[in-house]
């Protein structure tokens, strides 16, 4: 008795296994003697199919790398966008600062300026350059005829005489045209 796979078997049923010899017909293809090479030549559909196969998956391939390629390429556009973008946010930031700390200034400025002193100053150049009052005022102007003792005479403006008077337009273009 031996056993195979977990079961048991008399011997004769044993002995009639090993003795039985693989059958082989006289129309079945011989194994192939010299590899994988030649096996193409007597078999020419499996050939093809493997021809196909190996063509599906050199376009998977490259398919998968156009792919991964396109995904590179965005990625790395994306990451120098970036790198613009904090380039850009670090400008303004110091643009802000600079405007923050002229403000800043300006602010001191006016803390440190007297309003009334530059009022007086406006009110005064107001009323002695431009003769201008507050409404309830009353401006008066004074016109002297005699000039103070002691002051320079005013000069008189020469009198210039009147230019002639202009020859109309359409008369000079006719002179023109007419060669005078």
């Amino acid at each position: 008795m031996s056993r195979i796979g977990g079961r048991v078997e008399s011997a004769a049923v044993a002995g009639a296994r090993r003795a039985v010899p693989r059958a082989t017909k006289a129309h079945e293809p011989r194994p192939a003697a010299r590899g994988p090479r030649f096996a193409a030549i007597r078999d020419p559909q499996s050939a093809i199919r493997r021809a196909l196969a190996l063509g599906q998956r050199a376009l998977v391939i490259g398919l998968a790398l156009i792919v991964l390629s396109a995904f590179v390429a965005g990625t790395v556009e994306q990451r120098r966008k970036e790198g613009q973008l904090r380039d850009q946010v670090a400008a303004r930031g110091a643009e802000l600062r600079e405007a923050e700390a002229r403000n800043a200034e300006l602010r001191g400025q006016l803390a440190a300026s007297d309003p009334d002193g530059y009022r007086a100053r406006v009110e005064d150049t107001a009323r002695r350059q431009l003769n201008l009052g507050y409404p309830d005022e009353t401006v008066v102007l004074v016109g002297w005829t005699d000039p103070p003792a002691g002051a320079a005479p005013a000069s008189t403006p020469l009198a210039t005489p009147a230019p002639p008077p202009r020859e109309p337009n359409w008369k000079a273009w006719l002179r023109l045209l007419a060669g005078e």
